[in-house]
């Protein structure tokens, strides 16, 4: 008879060696499960008991961790290409309204030589990087240069508005 400590932390038993078989067959318990004779001592792992060796399953399937280079890149996700980063991010934060014109020419600029880059080297890879930068950096770009000419053409309308508020001639 044995005493076993199951998956969620309490004690189990008295238990026969016939139940731990079959348990361990049902995959209720594996070879790192622990137990310790009814009789006392302290609790091993199942594995270590010659009676349940055999009928041990190995402990369940653990995910590995992400494949990592030498680089440290994560098997390529971040690429080595610095001119298509520089465009990736400056495309992004072309968003921010008073700096999408110089950030997204810029993100353009780099995005094209990223590309240039990954072409010449395809093992920097980067162009999805680069093409993420020239294609947001020239929308970005695009929408506030609208947004200033609608700025320009409202305030020209309402000038005569304005003067009469202000008493301006």
């Amino acid at each position: 008879m044995y005493r076993i400590i199951g998956a969620d932390g309490t004690e189990y038993g008295p238990v026969s060696g016939d139940q731990i078989r079959q348990w361990l067959a049902e995959g209720r318990l594996n070879s790192q499960s622990l137990a310790r004779p009814d009789t006392g001592g302290n609790f091993a792992p199942l594995s270590s008991y010659a009676e349940f060796g055999a009928f041990a399953a190995p402990p369940p399937f653990q995910q590995p961790p992400a494949p990592t280079t030498n680089d440290g890149t994560l098997g390529g996700l971040i690429p080595k290409n610095s001119k298509a980063l520089v465009s990736y991010y400056l495309g992004i934060f072309s968003l921010i309204p008073c700096l999408a014109i110089p950030m997204g020419i810029t993100a353009i600029v780099f995005g094209v030589m990223g590309l240039k880059y990954a072409d010449q080297n395809p093992q920097a890879k980067g162009k999805a990087h680069a093409w993420t930068g020239i294609i947001c950096g020239g929308l970005f770009v695009l929408l506030n240069l609208i947004v200033i000419v609608l700025f320009i053409v409202g305030a020209g309308r309402r000038s005569d508005e304005l003067r009469w508020l202000f008493g301006w001639k």
